[in-house]
């Protein structure tokens, strides 16, 4: 099939770029970009395979598409008209085209909101099946610091995994952090240390051998954005999970494969508040499971940190360590008593 692409830039012209993907390996097929002159005509052809579906998208970095032209891309395929010079007027726009009714396409929203520096952040959707990367972005392409950005992307039936990157290891600061759309369910997060990572699609292989399946399932029904969970690597303190959720009545699900440590070493699974009352969670709850055995099962009265992965594992919750330490705390005090009234009794 033959792909024509026309273009007509506006004042700002090194804002606006395109590219055509195949969904079902992620080629990049076009991609016109660096465009430097102001009001001017661009046309493009590409000739492509008929028996795949494929993604036209067109961006805009600034997020306000192509300034006062109502007529200002128009996309044909083998001469018919498929976008009838349609009027741009945000960050990005998609068309699907080509065969596409095998690949059953399945639409996904993705928003991430940058920190102060955006150039550390990248992030990919990979076929979890095949090992192709069928998105990306970040790094070689520039986001602008303290900005939201908003992709729609589409991908063929099957597993996927979603990851974000943070180059320097300190993940997404303050209110920055990405959210992921797809089949009615929402993923969230933004506190990491060098990535975050999880799967979503029709996932239903297991893990490796040489590693451990970890399912979260949360339920919100009120103040869900006090809740904020983390898995980390005990003995290096690396977050390699962690989401917060911010959406009341909404539910979250999760499955993440994490590689198997050694006997003496421990992943923790950590949830906490962003509010005061950090043992008690009213308007939440959560279960965790490793392998098939639920982990933890959070009754909305508590929280805490639970070991998984290692040998003799304790799980405890804040309440039961809080108890541990009474006892403690009880001995040094009549140690301290004992030892005042020696003092007077012999002087």
């Amino acid at each position: 099939m033959e792909l024509q692409v026309d273009l007509q830039t506006d004042f700002f012209p090194f804002e606006t770029w395109y590219e055509v993907r195949d969904i079902s390996s992620g080629s990049q097929l076009m991609a016109v970009q660096g465009l430097t002159e102001i009001y001017h005509s661009y046309h493009e052809e590409k000739c492509l395979q008929l028996d795949s579906c494929y993604q036209f998208s067109i961006y805009d970095d600034e997020g306000d598409g192509i300034a006062h032209l109502d007529n200002s891309y128009d996309v044909k395929v083998d001469g018919v008209d498929l976008s009838s010079m349609q009027k741009f007027e945000k960050s990005q726009e998609t068309i699907l085209f080509g065969e596409c009714s095998e690949c059953d396409p399945v639409p996904i929203n993705l928003k991430i909101r940058t920190d102060d520096r955006a150039s550390e952040t990248a992030w990919s959707i990979i076929d979890s099946t095949s090992g192709l990367r069928i998105w990306d972005g970040g790094y070689l392409r520039t986001y602008q610091d303290n900005t939201e950005y908003d992709f729609s992307l589409n991908v063929c039936q099957g597993c996927y995994t979603f990851r974000i990157e943070d180059s320097f290891g300190d993940g997404m600061i303050g209110d920055s952090g990405y959210q992921l759309s797809v089949n009615g369910n929402e993923f969230s997060g933004g506190s990491f240390s060098f990535s975050d990572s999880f799967q979503f699609g029709n996932c239903t292989s297991s893990c490796g051998s040489d590693e451990l399946m970890v399912d979260l399932d949360v339920d919100v029904w009120g103040k869900g954005m006090e809740l904020l969970w983390q898995i980390i690597e005990e003995k290096s303190l690396e977050v390699v999970a962690s989401s917060s959720h911010g959406y009341s009545g909404k539910s979250l699900s999760r499955k993440m494969c994490l590689p198997k440590l050694s006997e003496d070493e421990c992943y923790v699974f950590r949830s906490i508040t962003s509010g005061n009352n950090v043992d008690k969670f009213p308007d939440f709850e959560y279960t965790v499971s490793v392998d098939g055995n639920v982990l933890v099962r959070n009754d909305s009265s508590q929280g805490g940190n639970y070991k998984f992965g290692c040998r003799g594992a304790r799980y405890q919750s804040s309440n039961e360590q809080n108890s541990a330490r009474r006892p403690q705390f009880r001995f040094g005090y009549y140690c301290t008593l004992f030892l005042i009234a020696v003092q007077l009794f012999f002087r």
